[in-house]
Order: structure tokens, then sequence, then C-alpha cells
């Protein structure tokens, strides 16, 4: 079964399932950790929020 370039059970068929499947669990723990962080938002000092804003920011760059 030829799926787009790639034939199902060939050694780049397989490497490149991987790749995807570590793609999305990355993005998922991504979104996970940002929606924690979103979460303790209210508890934090002004230095603290700043230093939050970064990182979701920084999250979000890796997401999209």
């Amino acid at each position: 079964m030829k799926i787009g370039h790639l034939t199902f059970g060939t050694p780049e068929y397989v490497r490149v399932t991987k790749m995807a499947e570590r793609e999305a669990s990355n993005l998922e723990a991504l979104q996970q950790c940002k929606g924690l962080l979103s979460g303790i938002e209210g508890q934090l000092t002004l230095q603290g929020r700043f230093a939050l804003d970064a990182i979701i920011e920084d999250i979000d760059n890796l997401i999209f």
C-alpha cells in the first residue's frame, strides 16, 4: 500500500511514522504544560507573571 510517497512497511515509512508519533506526543506535552502554567498565573508575583508569560510564549512558538 502506498501513502503519499511512502510505501507501507519500508524503513522510510517506519522512520517517518515514528517521527510523526514523537511530534504528536511533544505537542500534547507542550499543551499540557501550557495549561498547567496558565492555572498558576494568579498565584504569582508580578515578576513571576512576566517570567511565566515568557515561558508560555516560548511554548506557543514551539507548538505553532
